[in-house]
């Protein structure tokens, strides 16, 4: 199983980004278009923006760890967001220095494909995708699903970077370990 490390650093760039360019910014269309951002990252660059997993929940894909900063006031995403009821708004500007070239030009690619739907129109588009819909409600997807379509080269290479996450998760190494 794919799996990738949480960066939650990466998570609140990412949100603010997303935030400060798409107008009438919720909580449900911050989260479908991290997904839809997530998955074009993780198909043309062979690993998603922030990491982690996402869950398919009701209204369609939502990123766990980043569900779970957004609804804790103690986390460090507060300091830059303001979430009242469903509404999300910037506080402060965080800059992307956390997030690559990679990163942002994918965001940017969203954004100008998908920041001006609404939550209900982000929603639907999810609902259609695969790795929502195969899932049970509230199980976790799975980034192999997300990577129906890629290119071959890119899977080969996201698996084989898959098996080295891995016997650094056995040997209780960070990945900056391995490829230091």
């Amino acid at each position: 199983m794919l799996w990738f490390d949480y960066d939650e650093t990466k998570f609140a760039q990412a949100a603010v980004y997303l935030t400060t360019r798409c107008r009438e910014m919720t909580k449900m269309k911050l989260f479908k278009l991290l997904y839809f951002a997530d998955k074009q990252h993780l198909c043309e660059y062979g690993r998603p923006i922030v990491g982690g997993h996402y869950v398919a929940m009701e209204h369609g894909p939502v990123h766990s760890q980043g569900y779970d900063a957004v609804k804790d006031l103690t986390r460090p995403v507060h300091e830059a967001l303001a979430v009242r009821g469903s509404v999300i708004a910037v506080r402060s500007h965080l800059g992307v220095d956390a997030l690559s070239e990679t990163d942002v030009e994918v965001l940017d690619d969203v954004i100008a494909r998908l920041g001006g739907c609404t939550a209900k129109e982000l929603r639907d588009l999810s609902h259609e995708e695969k790795p929502w819909a195969s899932r049970e409600r509230n199980a976790e997807m799975l980034f192999e699903e997300m990577m129906v379509g890629a290119d071959p080269s890119i899977v080969e290479l996201v698996h084989s970077d898959q098996e080295i996450r891995d016997l650094a998760n056995a040997l209780s190494l960070s990945e900056e370990q391995i490829y230091s």
